[in-house]
C-alpha cells in the first residue's frame, strides 16, 4: 500500500511543479515549452510503475482474473439453472392443479424435476372429503398427462379443519 501512496505523491507533486512552472512563464516565449516538459514528466510519473512490472506477475495477474471469471460465470449458470428449474416445477404444480381445477377437484400440487427439468415426483394434496375413486382416477390422469408412472404420484389427504398442506393427516394408496 505504501508504493501506491509514493506513486500518487509523486503524480501530486510532479502537477504541482507543473502548474508553478506554467505560472511562471505565463507570458513568455518559453511557455509551450514549459508545458511540453510538465506534460512530459506527468506522463513519466503516471506510468512509471509499468516499467517495474514482471511480466509474469502480469501474466498471473490476467490468469487469476480469467479464473475468477469463469468461476462466476459458473455459479451464475447455477442459480440460474435453480432459478429455471423452481420455475419450471411450479410451471408443472401449477398445470396439475388446473387440470384438477377443471374436473372439479380442488388441490395443491408440488412438484420435483430430475436432473432433466423434467418431473420426477408430484405430490398431490387434496382435502379430507375426496373418495378413493376420485383420488385413483385422479392420480392416473395426472401421471399420464406428465409422462411419469403412476407410483411416482403421491396423494397427501389434509385435515379439512386446518386446511394447510403442513397439516396432514393421512396418506391415500398410491
Amino acid at each position: 500500500m505504501s508504493e501506491w501512496k509514493a506513486w500518487i505523491l509523486r503524480i501530486v507533486v510532479s502537477a504541482v511543479l507543473g502548474g508553478l512552472a506554467d505560472a511562471l512563464t505565463k507570458n513568455s516565449r518559453q511557455n509551450s515549452l514549459v508545458r511540453l516538459t510538465a506534460g512530459t514528466m506527468m506522463l513519466c510519473v503516471m506510468i512509471a510503475p509499468l516499467a517495474r512490472l514482471d511480466p509474469d506477475s502480469v501474466r498471473g495477474f490476467w490468469e487469476r482474473q480469467a479464473q475468477s471469471g469463469a468461476e462466476a460465470a459458473e455459479w451464475g449458470t447455477e442459480v440460474q439453472a435453480a432459478m429455471t428449474r423452481d420455475y419450471t416445477a411450479a410451471e408443472f404444480a401449477q398445470w396439475v392443479e388446473s387440470f384438477a381445477a377443471s374436473s372439479g377437484i380442488f388441490c395443491s400440487a408440488q412438484v420435483v424435476l430430475n436432473e432433466h427439468m423434467l418431473p420426477d415426483r408430484v405430490t398431490v394434496i387434496l382435502g379430507s372429503e375426496t373418495t378413493l375413486q376420485v383420488i385413483d382416477a385422479l392420480c392416473t390422469a395426472v401421471a399420464a398427462g406428465i409422462g411419469i408412472p403412476r407410483d411416482r404420484v403421491e396423494v397427501m389427504i389434509a385435515d379439512d379443519h386446518i386446511g394447510q398442506a403442513s397439516d396432514i393427516i393421512a396418506r391415500a394408496p398410491a
